[in-house]
């Protein structure tokens, strides 16, 4: 992946914002997810990064019925039109609405810039909950985007239990890339792109719209 093309930042969704109202998201956080939106455009505002990618899929089947089916994405992009960030026809700002996890928010954020662009990232930032930080290099290392990743950590949790089970799932996140059994220096990445885990396999399929065939 060459990386000579425009540089971009990815906000990735964690609730479908519609109407005044955050769904499916923890209670109590959304002033962060729209903390996220609002750091992710004024990076590209500032002149750090050329595009701003508001990533998710409609990744909350149970709340369908409130949200008309729209993605974390278009929600990310109706919270920033509502609260005058930018314009719903803004020409820098690229919704990937089809991202289920980190790693798609990732992967997925780089293919719609490529889409638009035709051309590679040559700078790829992430704006995301600062727990994060660790399972985004990890998986930027299996896109070999070394050196050209940057995290932008917004928010930790409010309560003493939410940063309990952040920082649980964070580790179990991470233990399914890396190869902890060797000695340093000689740890090893094993499947950072999450193709091998039956888990965050099914993970994926829960959040998958309901229109869509389970098979």
């Amino acid at each position: 992946m060459s990386g000579r093309g425009p540089s971009m930042v990815i906000t990735a969704g964690h609730a479908i914002y519609r109407d005044g109202v955050w769904y499916g998201g923890f209670k109590g956080v959304d002033a962060f997810y729209a903390r996220h939106v609002e750091v992710g455009l004024q990076l590209v505002h500032d002149g750090h990064y050329d595009y701003w990618i508001p990533s998710g899929g409609p990744s909350r089947p149970a709340f369908e019925s409130q949200t008309g089916g729209i993605s974390e994405a278009e929600g990310l992009l109706n919270y920033a039109v509502e609260h005058n960030l930018c314009a719903a026809s803004e020409e820098r700002t690229l919704p990937e609405v089809w991202a289920r996890d980190s790693m798609e928010n990732l992967f997925f954020g780089i293919l719609a810039l490529h889409r638009k662009t035709g051309a590679w990232p040559s700078r790829v930032g992430v704006v995301s909950w600062s727990s994060k930080g660790l399972r985004y290099h990890l998986v930027a290392s299996g896109m070999r985007l070394g050196g050209r990743i940057v995290f932008h950590g917004v928010g930790d949790y409010p309560a003493q239990a939410d940063l309990a089970r952040a920082c649980a799932a964070e580790a179990r996140f991470n233990a399914a890339i890396v190869d902890l059994s060797r000695t340093p220096p000689d740890y090893r990445l094993v499947d950072p792109l999450l193709r091998n885990s039956t888990e965050f396999a099914q993970k994926r399929w829960s959040r998958m719209p309901s229109a869509f065939s389970p098979d």
